[in-house]
């Protein structure tokens, strides 16, 4: 709070942390989280055999995601692999989407682990 307010007024230490200005809150427009836009580290673990990349890589693409990279590391002894992908830029409200539709696919054997990228202008 005290950082928007000092964006908000051109200086450090001007307002009070704790101190209370209407007119200084209703100048803020605060962006739902799913409408931000990050790029996106994504962990899934999938069954190691053919068209998974591809079924998943459909979905993401589906949900308007585009792929920076992935990993994928060799087979376990259960046949599960960890498979990663970082994407491009996306809305957070795609990204739900997208990984409540392929955590429920067959050859997903967990649920996938979401990690938000900030300021990384690698991957935009």
């Amino acid at each position: 709070l005290e950082i928007g307010r000092n964006i908000i007024y051109g200086g450090v230490g001007r307002v009070k942390p704790l101190s209370y200005i209407p007119a200084a809150l209703s100048e803020v427009k605060v962006k739902g989280i799913e409408e931000i836009d990050s790029a996106y580290y994504l962990r899934f673990s999938v069954i190691d055999k053919p068209n998974v990349l591809s079924k998943l890589s459909g979905i993401l693409g589906g949900c308007s995601i585009s792929i920076a990279s992935v990993i994928q590391k060799g087979r376990n002894k259960k046949g599960m692999v960890p498979l990663v992908i970082m994407t491009h830029l996306a809305k957070e409200r795609d990204i739900r989407k997208a990984v409540s539709e392929i955590d429920i696919l067959d050859v997903v054997c967990d649920k996938t682990a979401i990690i938000r990228i900030e300021g990384d202008s690698h991957l935009s």
